[in-house]
């Protein structure tokens, strides 16, 4: 069964952890059924052979907005949610749950942005830390606290267990916008949570460790340009997202701009706020408002998606230059995927099938050796039905990988670049690198200053040096 399937492969495996995320996502269907007319009517893009495999078995909500799964690291469903109700890996729901949870909506379907996001527990990954931040247009519920042990019966056997919730509808915080996000790698042993108030410039902060250890806000005044927008107006419909390192957050949305702002991933103290994408294309006085934000796998870029007017725009924070993709079909949710790439979901979901993504994020658009490259319909999934655009971000680590002992709540990356890469890295500091596949089998290892990695198939690898680790993405 599922627990002896595991202790196999422990022991096979080498003793290092890495970064949070689920390498299995659900995608909603746009399509809104009653209560009592649920079907499986989602889908499902599985990224644990390296490459994304689209399929139409994902899950029996209809959700369109939030969507959080958590999976093992073989693609097996364990649980997933829309907010409003949490279901088992048997599409039920699951063995202690509510019929419905105070979370992002109310109804049958989501309605908020960001409104679901499951944590595994740094210690025990039979433990999911789940969080709900409530719709602008449903019940003002506030930011809630669920927590789910999958290591429970349930809904199944000893043998076969399916989970309980044990914990549902705890308020962590009563007023807040359509916005939450984490950041914190598998070897820490916490997990920072980040949300944001409706019609305030409060930030609200919380540390995750075994529980949640604390739950403060902080006022950060924004800048804003001469339209007079600015958090205070805003009920906060968009998105917020942490850079890869965890040391910046860019937040965009209705009414609010465009913002990037330091983070201190050691106290939790934001600052710097910076408002960007406000003069592009000549538009000196106005902010520019987001529905999907994501930032490229180096850092180096910042994607902005508007549905309404149909673009993406990509803004360079070196250089303080934006570009921009027009005439895109409704781009909605943007998400870094395992392989490097950024995925599109879109809000045309009464004739989608497919989610666009963005190739060689890190480069400029209209680079003319290897720019930043957007096709609409770069996975078409195989189904008549309308995938709606709503893309998971939830913080996953598996049971094969969590062996080392953590210490630090922070852990470094190796010094490898670039990331992605294509036949060669470099190891900055002459290291001794090891190289892993995704189940944690070592590949090889190198202490050379340019390491030739030709012979790796595309897919995502996991280079230890000395304490640190990298996901490394390899693409051809």
């Amino acid at each position: 069964m599922y627990k002896s399937k595991i202790f196999t492969i422990l022991i096979a495996i080498s003793s290092f952890t890495l970064i949070g995320q689920n390498n299995v996502w659900h995608i909603g269907s746009s399509t809104i059924f009653s209560e009592n007319e649920w079907q499986k009517s989602s889908f499902k893009l599985d990224f644990t052979s390296g490459v994304p495999i689209a399929s139409s078995d994902g899950g029996s909500l209809s959700y369109y907005e939030s969507v959080s799964v958590v999976t093992d690291q073989y693609g097996n469903e364990r649980m997933y949610s829309d907010g409003i109700k949490i279901m088992d890996a048997s599409h039920v729901l699951m063995y202690g749950a509510p019929e419905t949870l105070q979370g992002t909506g109310s109804g049958a379907t989501a309605s908020s942005t960001q409104g679901a996001l499951s944590i595994t527990d740094r210690e025990n990954t039979d433990i999911i830390h789940f969080f709900t931040a409530n719709s602008i247009d449903g019940n003002q519920s506030g930011l809630r606290y669920h927590r789910v042990d999958l290591s429970k019966s349930g809904n199944g056997t000893l043998n076969d267990p399916l989970g309980e919730v044990i914990v549902f509808d705890s308020l962590l915080h009563a007023n807040t916008a359509e916005m939450i996000t984490s950041y914190g790698s598998c070897e820490s042993d916490s997990v920072w949570i980040i949300a944001h108030e409706a019609n305030s410039y409060d930030f609200i902060k919380i540390l995750l460790t075994s529980r949640v250890k604390s739950v403060t806000s902080q006022t950060v005044p924004t800048p804003t340009a001469n339209d007079g927008l600015n958090f205070t107006t805003a009920e906060g419909r968009g998105s917020i997202d942490f850079n890869p390192e965890g040391t910046e957050i860019a937040v965009t949305g209705t009414g609010i701009g465009t913002h990037i702002l330091d983070f201190n991933k050691r106290t939790g103290i934001l600052s710097n706020p910076k408002e960007v994408l406000g003069a592009r294309l000549g538009m000196s006085s106005v902010s520019y408002s987001g529905y999907g934000t994501e930032f490229s796998p180096d850092g180096s870029k910042l994607y902005v998606s508007n549905l309404l007017s149909h673009e993406i725009l990509q803004y360079d924070l070196k250089e303080d230059t934006s570009y921009i993709w027009e005439n895109i079909s409704s781009p909605a949710s943007l998400e870094r995927g395992p392989d490097g790439n950024i995925y599109v979901a879109k809000a045309s979901q009464n004739s989608s099938t497919s989610l666009g993504k963005i190739s060689n994020p890190n480069n400029s658009i209209g680079d003319l050796e290897n720019s930043a490259v957007y096709n609409g319909d770069a996975i078409v999934f195989p189904t008549s039905g309308n995938v709606s655009y709503a893309l998971p971000q939830d913080n996953i680590c598996y049971n094969t990988i969590i062996t080392s002992n953590k210490k630090n709540k922070i852990t470094k990356e190796a010094n490898i670049y670039p990331n992605p890469a294509k036949d060669y890295v470099f190891n900055r500091l002459g290291e001794k690198f090891v190289f892993y596949n995704t189940l944690g089998a070592e590949i090889f290892k190198s202490n050379e200053i340019k390491i030739n990695i030709s012979n790796l198939v595309d897919g995502v690898y996991f280079v230890k040096s000395q304490g640190a680790v990298t996901r490394l993405v390899v693409s051809k």
